[in-house]
């Protein structure tokens, strides 16, 4: 009996080893992207807000004139390693939520995204990856 302290002390440390803990000092930054012929942007602030902007400023700019803002929201450090984007003016009429995973080497991978409670996972060939810039 005497040993089975030391085994669970011993277990509960090794188990807390491998799991990193999401950081929002890391996280805090501009992430950028490639798709198709645009370059998209995220920034994430340390107050919790979000900005997204893209280099086509037609489509920007439709986007303010249809919701009357620009698209931003506020960003949360989830479960597995994830991020998600809560948007406010969202690029589509209904207000969701992106998920991101975070990667090694300060990027993060648009994997899914929350509709109406409901989530949908990416296939491997739907997905985007951001770069961290700043």
């Amino acid at each position: 009996m005497k040993n089975v302290l030391p085994i669970l002390l011993l277990l509960s440390l090794v188990a807390g080893c491998g799991a990193s803990q999401l950081e929002t000092e890391t996280l805090v930054g501009t992430y950028e992207a490639k798709i198709y012929d645009d370059t998209e942007r995220f920034i994430l602030h340390e107050n919790g807000e979000f900005e997204w902007s893209s280099s086509d400023k037609r489509y920007e700019r439709s986007l303010d004139d249809v919701i009357g803002v620009a698209p931003h929201g506020r960003w949360s450090i989830a479960q597995n390693r994830e991020v998600h984007l809560k948007w406010h003016g969202a690029p589509n009429t209904i207000e969701g939520v992106d998920v991101f995973s975070v990667n090694p080497g300060n990027s993060i991978t648009c994997i899914a995204e929350i509709l109406e409670g409901d989530r949908q996972d990416f296939g491997p060939e739907d997905v985007d990856t951001f770069q961290q810039i700043k």
